[in-house]
């Protein structure tokens, strides 16, 4: 096991300062700072019961407090079970009460690399959203629900309300975002493959669900070519040249960082372990560096790239 001062060390990472851990440390055991210092460099030892307290407080996990030859991430990771809707219901509660800690901070920001369109985006699009639930429900259980039956079990949840509540703290946290030339691929798919098996009760709900998916790429052309979303934060868009083969975000509350990796549709599993951090941030930042601006600059590139996908799209709705 690490020492105490290497445990200490470690939590430090998470704060600004070494003082401002010894005074959060020490208002969660409601002791003087001088104690928490004197913990912090192992000069007193931490009793079996108050390092217990620690752990659930930082949520240390084992890579964080054994030394190994060999370097081990924690994950946490939640299947969603479409099976069970409550899980699902209780899953997006708290990711929606996690985003909206994140921008009131004011300091919060957001890096994806995006295999297909950072489901934020599709917040506001509430027919959309359901069918992007629908197929990974289908590919999951493999069931005979028509895609409106499916539907109607999702309206026993106020879902739409926690949605919005998502989409708008989104809206409120400074992001960059490096999409390719194919992440609408898969739910370009997803639409016409459910048509092939004849999952749409109602022929004109193909319709409804496109017309969605096409407001939301020309939403967020505009948000883009602004440079900034709605709220007024900051907003950098780039087109990475070659496909991206894994999606993933990092990130930064204002306090501290965090890693998800896309797992499938709406799966993901996260970490704060700061190793896998730093390599993420690093392939983060040499995507950037091989990929183009087409934000508020690079008219061209980004008329080339926009009118591409709104054809996509067209294509598909006429087919």
């Amino acid at each position: 096991m690490k020492t105490q001062k290497e445990i200490f060390d470690f939590i430090a990472q998470r704060f600004k300062t070494k003082e401002t851990m010894h005074a959060a440390i020490a208002d969660l055991f409601s002791v003087e700072a001088s104690t928490a210092s004197k913990w912090s460099y192992g000069t007193t030892i931490l009793g079996l019961d108050r390092l217990k307290v620690l752990v659930d407080h930082f949520e240390l996990k084992p890579a964080d407090l054994f030394s190994s030859v060999f370097e081990e991430v924690s994950f946490s990771f939640m299947p969603l079970d479409m099976d069970d809707l409550g899980i699902y219901y209780r899953y997006m509660l708290g990711l929606a009460a996690r985003l909206e800690q994140a921008a009131a901070s004011g300091q919060a920001s957001i890096s994806f690399i995006a295999d297909e369109v950072p489901i934020f985006h599709f917040m506001f699009y509430t027919n959309l959203t359901y069918f992007k639930l629908y197929s990974y429900a289908y590919d999951m259980l493999k069931f005979n629900m028509k895609y409106e039956e499916f539907v109607e079990r999702l309206e026993a949840y106020d879902l739409k309300s926690v949605f919005r509540r998502i989409a708008k703290a989104y809206e409120r946290i400074t992001s960059v975002e490096v999409w390719d030339d194919y992440v609408l691929d898969a739910v370009l798919f997803q639409i016409e493959h459910m048509e092939i098996l004849d999952h749409y009760a109602d022929l004109n709900s193909k319709k409804i669900i496109l017309q969605e998916l096409l407001d939301m790429i020309e939403r967020f052309k505009l948000t883009s070519i602004a440079g900034q979303k709605p709220s007024g934060v900051k907003l950098e868009f780039f087109r990475k040249d070659s496909p991206i083969r894994i999606g993933y975000m990092l990130v930064n509350d204002g306090a501290e960082s965090s890693l998800s990796i896309k797992v499938d549709t709406i799966n993901s599993m996260s970490t704060r372990d700061h190793r896998a951090i730093a390599i993420f941030s690093r392939s983060f930042r040499a995507a950037i560096d091989k990929s183009t601006y087409v934000g508020n600059g690079g008219e061209r590139e980004r008329t080339i790239y926009y009118r591409n996908l709104i054809a996509r799209i067209n294509r598909a709705m006429h087919s």
